[in-house]
């Protein structure tokens, strides 16, 4: 009897630790492209955690995963226990065998990679030196299109009533100021006699630990926020946990000061950011001496938070309509940790944060003075209007180069776009293969005496003065606020045929206070095919404050696909306004038909000179097709098969099709002329067929 109920206890077990077992490996990370996306997201079945320029990474029921993404790749079955990390690692292959080392690279993507590794390994990692950032546990789509999202602009007329005090802004910032700052943040001497120098910041460098070192991040903590509260700001720490597996338990700190808003709506926030603690991770040795190593971290990133303190000191002098609020986070060089402990209580608490400029390594540069903006899609807008403000301004000398990448994560502005918030990231180099990245990054090294100081005195004044401009200063003279949405677009016919033309009208409407005389506004086309915006209008009106004005368009989309009708209000900046998210509108429209149709063939290059050559078309439904390649003899060299509804038998544009210049053997084909035909079947047996003949030269 006894052993029988052993036998039911240990089958139970069993049986448990199967279905366990089982539904973690139900588990899968995928990738899914944009181009097979054509509903909106239902995301309650499944978790996105990763948007890149042309990919999203899904997590998710294997099965659940299959119907919303039919084309998607697998890329690893989830364990609870491993972590995925991002990471920076150029676009050679130097840093890859390093990380094969540690774990498994289970995606490659322009400069960086997606590792896989147990929280063990993670110490190793961190050691490397290189950008890293966590994969997030889920994040907030956002637009695709860099025209969703535009500032609000006030006319020139009403701009003049605040440009007095935002030139005030420009004008008080003081290099002197930002040297001093960034060197008593490398030295962090203590605050308390006989005010040695730690000369680091390194976030494990705290008070509450059970792995004592000494308190040199906290130290540098309690300057920040002597300095915030010495301007009259509201301060406070922000601290959260963090645990190194093996090692110990750690409180690291945020520092975050307010500037309250003097307006009607006081919740509406604009954030400057930086991270202030430091590492050494590449020199010698710091995996074991990191108690006692100096990292003096100048550049990265006392220059980012010199920029925030000074953007204080300047800032607190004035009243705001909005709040402004300046935080420095700590946890950065392990992880983001900071920021995304400080936007998850945000985005819970239901924060309304309308921008961020973040700032991380600001003070370098070997030639011309020259920072990088960095932007996602949706925060295009910020970058823009800190062009306009150094323009208006005539701030410099200093080039600002922006830069659309939402896959460059690997900083504090990072989580803010995973929740949904539009950000900016002002970088001394983005480019981790380019000479004139910082060569003492993460290094004892990173010193004072490397800096360009005029150059990073720039870049704050543009800081201070696009801050100011968004705040909006108390005092002004009322504003207009421009506004377009998809219900303003108007088609007629509603659902046009391929080729059929197509009259646009679009209502632009002034919900503000004030005229906006001579505001632009432009009608863009988004095609499948090239997926390239394409200007087709642009009128100029005026709008009075509670009316509106319209703009028309001639329109003809030749084939088959989704297309998008975007509207732009002002996309020349010449109306100042401070909403930032009514400016811009879309509309799809599917030119499709219920009988099978084939748009145009393309291949590229032809002639084919190259390793392959690219090959897209147009369906008017979803249908099964297959690609044949014939030599001038009429011989089949190659062939392959597209399932309906998949990449290559998909409604719209099938983009990503690509011949080797193999044959049915593998072997490379001989030079000469050769056909390519795609035939395609619907569900009804219907065919139809394209063909474009090409040539390949050796």
């Amino acid at each position: 009897m006894l052993r029988k109920k052993c036998e039911f206890i240990f089958s139970l077990c069993l049986l448990c630790f199967l279905v366990i077992w089982t539904a973690s490996a139900d588990e899968v990370l995928v990738k899914v492209s944009l181009d097979d996306i054509r509903e909106p997201l239902e995301v309650e079945s499944y978790n996105v955690r990763f948007q890149g320029r042309s990919f999203l990474l899904v997590q998710g029921d294997e099965d659940g995963l299959a119907e919303p993404f039919p084309s998607c790749v697998v890329l690893d079955r989830i364990s609870p226990d491993a972590l995925y990390y991002l990471v920076r690692v150029g676009l050679t292959s130097e840093y890859i065998l390093k990380l094969e080392g540690l774990g498994d690279v289970i995606l490659r993507f322009g400069d960086s990679a997606l590792l896989r590794i147990d929280p063990s390994a993670e110490p190793l990692l961190i050691a490397l030196g290189l950008p890293l950032a966590p994969l997030p546990e889920s994040i907030k789509l956002y637009p695709q299109q860099g025209f969703w999202m535009a500032p609000e602009l006030k006319s020139k007329a009403e701009a003049a009533a605040d440009a007095e005090i935002i030139a005030e802004v420009v004008n008080s910032v003081s290099t002197d100021e930002l040297r001093e700052t960034i060197y008593e943040l490398q030295e962090n001497r203590d605050l308390d006699p006989p005010y040695m120098a730690y000369r680091s910041r390194f976030c494990l460098r705290v008070k509450n630990t059970d792995d004592p070192s000494d308190d040199a991040c906290d130290n540098a903590a309690e300057y920040i926020y002597d300095k915030f509260r010495s301007y009259g700001l509201d301060v406070e720490y922000d601290p959260f946990p963090h645990e190194v597996l093996t090692q110990g338990n750690y409180e690291m700190r945020n520092v975050v000061a307010t500037l309250p808003g003097k307006g009607i709506d006081t919740r509406r926030t604009y954030v400057i950011s930086s991270h202030y603690d430091s590492i050494a991770s590449k020199s010698t040795n710091w995996l074991i001496d990191w108690k006692t190593m100096p990292a003096p971290g100048a550049d990265d990133n006392a220059s980012g938070t010199a920029a925030v303190l000074e953007a204080a000191r300047v800032l607190s002098q004035y009243d705001f309509e909005y709040a402004i609020k300046f935080i420095t986070f700590s946890g950065e060089e392990l992880g983001l940790h900071g920021s995304k402990h400080y936007t998850k209580l945000a985005a819970e608490n239901g924060e309304d944060i309308a921008g961020v400029l973040n700032f991380d390594m600001i003070a370098y540069d070997p030639d011309q003075p020259d920072i990088d903006v960095i932007s996602n899609a949706a925060s295009e807008w910020i970058a823009d209007h800190m062009l306009s403000i150094q323009r208006k301004h005539n701030i410099g000398p200093l080039t600002l180069n922006k830069i659309i990448n939402p896959e460059m994560v690997y900083s504090d502005h990072g989580p803010f776009w995973h929740n949904g918030w539009n950000a900016i990231l002002g970088i001394d180099n983005s480019d981790f293969d380019s000479p004139e990245f910082y060569p003492f990054v993460h290094t004892t090294e990173d010193t004072v005496d490397k800096l360009d100081f005029g150059m990073s005195s720039r870049m704050v004044q543009v800081a201070v003065g696009t801050l100011a401009s968004l705040a909006d200063p108390v005092g002004g003279m009322p504003h207009p606020d421009l506004a377009v949405v998809e219900d303003d677009i108007l088609l007629s016919p509603a659902n046009p045929g391929r080729g059929q033309p197509v009259q646009m009208i679009a209502h632009i409407h002034n919900l503000g206070k004030a005229d906006a005389m001579q505001a632009r506004a432009q009608v863009w086309v988004v095609e499948q095919v090239s997926s390239t915006p394409r200007l087709v209008a642009e009128e100029t009106f005026d709008v009075q404050a509670g009316a509106s004005a319209q703009i028309s368009a001639s329109l003809s989309f030749s084939e088959w696909g989704d297309y998008e009708v975007l509207i732009k209000a002002n996309p020349g900046y010449e109306i100042f306004e401070t909403n930032g998210q009514n400016n811009v509108a879309g509309k799809t429209i599917s030119i499709g038909s219920d009988s099978l149709a084939m748009g145009k063939l393309m291949l590229y290059p032809n002639p084919m000179h190259s390793d392959k050559i690219k090959i897209s078309y147009t369906l008017s439904k979803d249908a099964s097709s297959r690609m044949e390649i014939y030599d001038s003899l009429g011989i089949l060299v190659y062939k392959k098969s597209f399932f309906s509804g998949e990449p290559g038998g998909k409604f719209g544009a099938n983009n990503d099709l690509e011949w080797e210049g193999v044959n049915l053997s593998g072997e490379r084909v001989s030079a000469g002329i050769y056909f390519c035909y795609v035939i395609a079947t619907d569900e009804n047996g219907v065919t139809k067929n394209v063909s474009r003949k090409f040539l390949v030269i050796k």
